[in-house]
This record gives structure tokens, C-alpha cells and sequence, in this order.
């Protein structure tokens, strides 16, 4: 019994946290933010939680710096202290986002404290890499402060699988079913271009609470922005032939939406630069159609064993028979490029080629100190000290990075000023890298076959977990090799395939 006067404080929870031991899969939908208002409001969120996260990267660093010149303290009161004492722990960032957030009143309206939590727990798990090694002994180096041009992601927190109506950062409003029946069209889903807003709705009567929305789906974020304005994201799913078992198996069931995570790209063609995404963590197997099933099924009934032998120009694919006194020989195919692919690929080469060219010219514009003269440059600037006349100014070098002895850059890369069209260049090159057709991988925007969904993606992994007996923690998982593929469905072993 607790003594008299003394002030009772909540203890940690005693509840056994949620645990999932299953695979789990994750769905990419296409976000719209034609509307300028949202896009003004997406791209204020992600300044926001750039600015915590940098901040909260340079403190880890700080921190982690401290505790390596700490060697005396380490001996003496231990490793696990002194990293208690310095805040080097996830809690310890946890709070450090927290007070970034209450001293920046500007940022307070553009990020939740549950999403800076998420933000520190990802910079944790770089920092946990570096102070503690793996298995085999190696540690990863020290983290850095990352760019505005490579921070794409925003983690999200994951729903409580406990307690209902729990979910803190983004959270999906909406049903399949309802968006069915406002964009559907005889069977199919015929969306426009620009996506009309979403407000909540039930049973097609407005209502105050994103809970009760049953309507047209939306990715949404409460907490920001001015006076009771939510960030409403509305979803674009994708269309066309073989959709719709895709959809029905990821969507129907909203109980297994475990998380989200909201993502950046980009694309010089989308509104605003960027393109966005939410990455919804689906509790479950990914999707397999019929037919791939039935193939998988004939295969295994073949009782053979094969291998993959990858070349520079073709791929060879060899199965022999499990039982070493079976009648059925060895059967090999080989997979090579057609003249169509064989054209393709040269242009795309020679479009790489000219891109990488107006790059480089670029940069050297920009940044004409960290460059050396070509030696035609040289000569000329020669010729003109030895007749007397004034040096000429170079706009571009033609010469090498100026570099130390060993070939160190005197100056890094990331260090060096880039133009806007060098910016925009450079995305349009990873815009078109996304477009380029893989094999079982359709583009951006595009229909592909029935049995060829390529927006989700399946991992088998540990236990996912709403953490620390919170009810509603992050999901830990760890990615491994694809546990379900996406090959196109022919019914039957290709014996020649076109790639790129």
C-alpha cells in the first residue's frame, strides 16, 4: 500500500503486448495531392518531421561521440550507464524529440509527438547498429545526418490490435466496398484523374468522426495543421483486369491493416516534384493467384531440382530429377534478349549516356573550384600568360576533381551546390528508372495482367508486436527474401523469356 502523502505514478504495464508470429505484406497505394492545399500541407508535414529527425540525428551523434571518449566512465560504472546517464537509448531520443517538438511551436503544427516518437526510434536503429555488433563481430559506422533530398519516408505508428479505435499517426479511413460504390461503374472501378476530396461519411450522412467513415478511402492524419484541419489523403487504387482479387484479398478486411507509412518519390511530372504513397502493412501472405497455385502445384508434383545460372547476356535455367535413377534427363533453357529488347536497351543507353553527360556539365558549372583544367584549357591559359593577355574565365572544367594524394576528393560530393536543373534532371532519371518495365514489375500508372499484381510485396519476418505493452507500438519486423513472387502466369514453364 502506497505510504500517505506519497503521489502515485502510472508503472509500466503488466498486460501481455500483442503478438503476431505470421508473415506479413505490404501494399502500395498511390496517394492524390493535385489539390494545392493538401499538397501545401503534405510538404509542411515533412519539413516538420525533417527538421525533428535531423535534430534528433544530431543529437545520436553527440551522444555517441560522448560515449566512445567515455572509456574511464565504461571501465568503471559499465557500458549500459553511461549510455543511461548520456540518453543513448530509445527512450532517451524518444524524449529528445519531444522537447525539439515543444520548443519549436512551428513544428508542433505540422508534427505529432507520436510520429517524432516514430522518427527517434528510427534513428535508434541505426545507433543500436553502431554501439552493439552483429554476430559475426562488425558494427555498422556511425550514422549521419541525412539530406532533404533522401529523407522519403515518414514510419508510422501501428494500430492497436487490443484496444478499438487506436491508431495515432496515419491511420487508412474507409472501406473497399465503399469506394466501390462511389467510383464503381458496372463492376469496375473507373476513378478520375483528379480525385475528388474526401469527408467523412456513414451510410452516406456526413459525421464528425474519421471512426464512423465508411466511404471512399483516404489516408489520413489528425493533429496538424490550423484549427481542426486534418491532413485527408485521398487513395488512387489501382485499375484494370485482375485487380480486383488484389484489392479484395489486401482491403476487405480492415482488421488486418497493421501499419502505415507514408512515402515520398521523385517525379518531376507529379504536382509539386514529388510523388506520394502510403505503404500499408497488411497482417497475412501476400497474393497468389489460381493460376500461379496450380502451376506451383505441377511443378512440385515434377520432383525435379533446378538452378539459375546468371550471365551478363542471357540466364540459364537447369532442373534435373530429385531421384538420381529417374528415367527424365536433365532439361535446360536458356533465356536471352530478342532484337527488339537488344534496340530498346541501346537507347535507353544512349538516353543514359547523354543524361549523365548534362549532369556532369552541370555540376562542374556549378562548382568550377573542386575542378582541374582538361589539358587543352591548360594550354590555352598558357599560351595567353606567355603572350601577355588577361586568363580567360572556364565556366566548365574539363579536368579531373581536384583530389589529395591517395585520390580523396578535396571536397565531397554531397557537399557540392547543385542547380535546379541538375535537381530536377536527376529525378527524372529516378522517375524513369521506376517506369522502366521489369519482368512481373509493371509501371507507374499502368494496367498489368491479371496475374501480375506487382504493388504488394510479401516478407515473412519475426514476430510483429505492438510493443512494450502500450497496446499500440510500432511493428518490428525483419525483412527478408520475397516469400511470394509475382511471375506472370502462363500456365506452363516458359522455355524463352524477353528481358530488359
Amino acid at each position: 500500500m502506497a505510504a500517505a502523502g506519497s503521489i502515485r505514478r502510472r508503472g509500466p504495464n503488466q498486460a501481455v503486448p500483442w503478438r503476431s508470429d505470421g508473415p506479413v505484406s505490404v501494399l502500395r497505394l498511390p496517394l492524390d495531392v493535385h489539390e494545392p492545399g493538401v499538397r501545401r500541407h503534405v510538404e509542411r508535414v515533412f519539413a516538420a518531421v525533417f527538421a525533428v529527425r535531423r535534430a534528433v540525428q544530431r543529437d545520436a551523434r553527440a551522444k555517441v561521440d560522448a560515449y566512445w571518449a567515455a572509456h574511464r566512465a565504461r571501465a568503471v560504472a559499465g557500458p549500459a550507464a553511461v549510455r543511461d546517464r548520456l540518453g543513448l537509448t530509445r527512450t532517451g531520443l524518444e524524449h529528445a524529440a519531444y522537447r525539439h517538438v515543444d520548443r519549436a511551436p512551428h513544428l508542433r503544427r505540422s508534427c505529432t509527438k507520436a510520429v517524432a516518437m516514430h522518427v527517434a526510434d528510427s534513428v535508434w536503429q541505426a545507433a543500436d547498429r553502431h554501439l552493439f555488433p552483429d554476430a559475426a563481430g562488425r558494427r555498422h559506422g556511425r550514422s549521419r545526418v541525412g539530406g532533404w533530398w533522401a529523407f522519403s519516408r515518414i514510419p508510422g505508428r501501428a494500430r492497436s490490435h487490443t484496444r478499438a479505435r487506436k491508431w495515432e499517426t496515419f491511420r487508412l479511413a474507409g472501406t473497399l466496398a465503399g469506394h466501390d460504390a462511389v467510383f464503381g461503374r458496372a463492376g469496375r472501378l473507373w476513378q478520375p484523374r483528379r480525385m475528388p476530396a474526401v469527408t467523412p461519411v456513414a451510410g452516406g450522412r456526413p459525421v464528425r468522426s474519421w471512426w464512423d467513415h465508411d466511404g471512399a478511402l483516404a489516408v489520413v492524419l489528425t493533429g496538424t495543421g490550423t484549427g481542426a484541419r486534418d491532413l485527408v489523403l485521398p487513395v488512387r487504387l489501382p485499375q484494370g483486369p485482375g485487380r480486383e482479387p488484389v484489392l479484395e484479398h489486401y482491403l476487405a478486411d480492415p482488421q488486418r491493416w497493421h501499419k502505415i507509412d507514408l512515402v515520398r518519390y521523385r517525379d518531376p511530372g507529379s504536382p509539386g516534384g514529388w510523388r506520394y504513397e502510403a505503404h500499408v502493412m497488411v497482417l497475412g501472405s501476400g497474393y497468389t493467384s489460381p493460376t500461379v497455385v496450380a502451376r506451383r502445384r505441377t511443378a512440385a508434383a515434377l520432383h525435379r531440382r533446378g538452378g539459375v545460372d546468371v550471365n551478363v547476356s542471357n540466364l540459364a535455367v537447369v532442373s534435373v530429377p530429385i531421384d538420381a535413377n529417374g528415367s527424365d534427363g536433365v532439361h535446360a533453357t536458356q533465356i536471352t534478349k530478342t532484337g527488339a529488347d537488344a534496340d530498346r536497351l541501346a537507347v535507353e543507353r544512349l538516353r543514359q549516356r547523354r543524361r549523365d553527360r548534362a549532369l556532369q556539365r552541370s555540376r562542374r558549372a556549378t562548382n568550377p573550384s573542386q575542378y582541374r583544367l582538361s589539358p587543352r584549357q591548360q594550354r590555352r591559359a598558357d599560351r595567353r600568360r606567355t603572350a601577355g593577355l588577361p586568363p580567360v574565365q572556364v565556366a566548365v572544367p574539363g579536368g579531373a576533381r581536384i583530389a589529395n594524394a591517395a585520390g580523396v576528393p578535396a571536397q565531397a560530393y554531397r557537399r557540392d551546390q547543385l542547380s535546379a536543373g541538375y535537381l530536377r534532371l536527376r529525378g527524372q532519371a529516378a522517375a524513369d528508372g521506376a517506369a522502366r518495365p521489369r519482368p512481373g514489375v509493371p509501371a507507374p500508372g499502368s494496367s498489368p495482367p491479371a496475374s501480375s499484381p506487382a504493388t504488394a510485396r510479401t516478407w515473412s519476418s519475426r514476430p510483429v508486436t505492438c510493443g512494450r505493452g502500450r497496446g499500440g507500438g510500432a511493428a518490428v519486423s525483419t525483412r527478408s527474401p520475397p516469400a511470394c513472387s509475382w511471375p506472370p502466369s502462363t500456365g506452363k514453364p516458359p522455355t524463352s523469356l524477353n528481358v530488359g
